[in-house]
């Protein structure tokens, strides 16, 4: 079989302004994550100074504070497919710009560097042989904007607004250069994924989840017999199936994610779960035996 790569492989195509300002499904697109975000509370816009005013009133105090910019991007997913196929879409992200951050003092900031470490591709394929065992299914979940749910400690942040998204009131009041406190751990903080996965270990935690040893972001309930596992904000549980719903449960109460679904797709990869009948024409053509109640999975990525 031929294969061709190429550099549109596994890529969102980037949209650059002028583009999104005369397309309106990319426009809304941006504008529906920046009510998101607002709707979240992930920026205090009560609480408005002007940044000189800032800068002045932490050096007075001598306190540290961080001050950074919000920018908006806008990708097209699924750009090489016709247009019309409902997987080609805009997705639009408001993100903080982690790499020109500056201090009261107009000093480069300098951050905690919390580490995180998202769960290896082996483990969600371990955790992938652990829901064909008898009795045993697996489902994947889809975090509820994730960073932001955790918020952000550390240094006291503000930042600074595109002027285009200021609210009307600061146009009025004749702003400059206003800023307003970032209270969550918006995507782009160099902390910000530190922060999320604290949230998250706690949550499991509580929920009576044990993180497994030299396997990040991996956990294993003793009482309920699952694995889960956890790549920033896709989360993949195996285990016996009567006891999945329990443990979603045990976590839905500090964490916000979406209805659980049978593995399909995660990270990508279309997963296809194949019963005996299947499994036995496939044995014949490469061997090997193949018992009444087997069940086996295949990774299809052919889409991409």
């Amino acid at each position: 079989m031929n294969v061709v790569y190429g550099p549109w492989a596994l890529v969102a195509r980037p949209v650059n302004k002028a583009e999104v300002s005369r397309t309106p499904a990319a426009e809304a697109a941006v504008a529906k994550e920046w009510q998101r975000l607002r709707s979240a509370g992930v920026w205090d816009e009560s609480v408005v100074v002007e940044l000189s005013q800032l800068k002045a009133q932490s050096q007075r105090d001598k306190k540290k504070v961080h001050i950074g910019r919000i920018f908006e991007l806008c990708h097209e997913k699924g750009s090489e497919l016709p247009l019309g196929d409902p997987a080609r879409k805009f997705k639009g992200r408001v993100v903080f710009m982690g790499n020109q951050v500056r201090d009261e003092q107009n000093n480069t900031a300098i951050f905690s560097e919390l580490s995180s470490a998202p769960a290896t591709m082996e483990a969600a394929k371990a955790a992938d042989v652990y829901s064909l065992l008898p009795g045993h299914s697996g489902q994947t979940a889809d975090g509820d904007m994730a960073y932001i749910q955790a918020r952000l400690e550390g240094t006291e942040t503000w930042v600074l607004l595109p002027r285009h998204r200021w609210p009307s009131d600061w146009v009025k009041r004749g702003f400059q250069k206003p800023a307003c406190r970032l209270r969550l751990a918006l995507y782009g903080h160099p902390d910000s994924g530190g922060y999320w996965e604290k949230k998250f270990n706690s949550a499991a935690r509580k929920g009576n989840w044990r993180l497994i040893e030299n396997w990040p972001s991996c956990f294993f309930h003793p009482e309920l017999k699952l694995v889960l596992i956890v790549y920033v904000d896709d989360f993949k549980m195996a285990g016996p199936s009567a006891n999945l719903a329990k443990g979603w449960a045990s976590l839905r109460g500090e964490i916000k994610m979406g209805d659980p679904e049978p593995f399909g797709k995660y990270l990508g990869c279309d997963h296809q779960l194949h019963d005996a009948s299947e499994l036995q024409m496939l044995s014949e053509a490469i061997e090997f035996p193949v018992s009444t109640d087997a069940r086996g999975m295949a990774y299809d990525m052919v889409g991409f």
